[in-house]
């Protein structure tokens, strides 16, 4: 298992492609987000959702979602992938290459995250 502390800046009103938007799948990992504080707007399975302070949310391996925060006050959050499988070195690469500017510009791994 993979647990972390997340945390997403306010993102603003939830443009329409966002909608539309498939999102992304972890093809052998179940993720699950509990949420401390704000609120998070949830597509999962075609599903959407509203996940407020204290609720968790489960997306099942090989779910297209995709998030947004759409409040006034940044999102924190714990999140964790079952089993870890290849998340942490995911991560630690992708958000390694951010910092050192090596993504394409404009480029958002995770919009809004830090």
């Amino acid at each position: 298992m993979l647990r972390f502390e997340w945390s997403v800046r306010p993102q603003g009103p939830l443009p329409d492609g966002v909608k539309r938007y498939p999102g992304h799948a972890h093809p052998f990992s179940e993720e699950r987000i509990r949420i401390v504080n704000g609120k998070l707007w949830l597509r999962s399975g075609g599903v959407e959702n509203i996940v407020l302070e204290g609720q968790e949310v489960v997306v099942p391996p090989r779910t297209p979602h995709s998030w947004w925060n759409i409040g006034d006050s940044e999102v924190q959050a714990i999140v964790e992938f079952r089993p870890a499988g290849e998340m942490r070195s995911f991560f630690e690469t992708t958000f390694g290459l951010a910092q050192d500017g090596k993504l394409q510009k404009g480029f958002e791994t995770m919009p809004g995250t830090r």
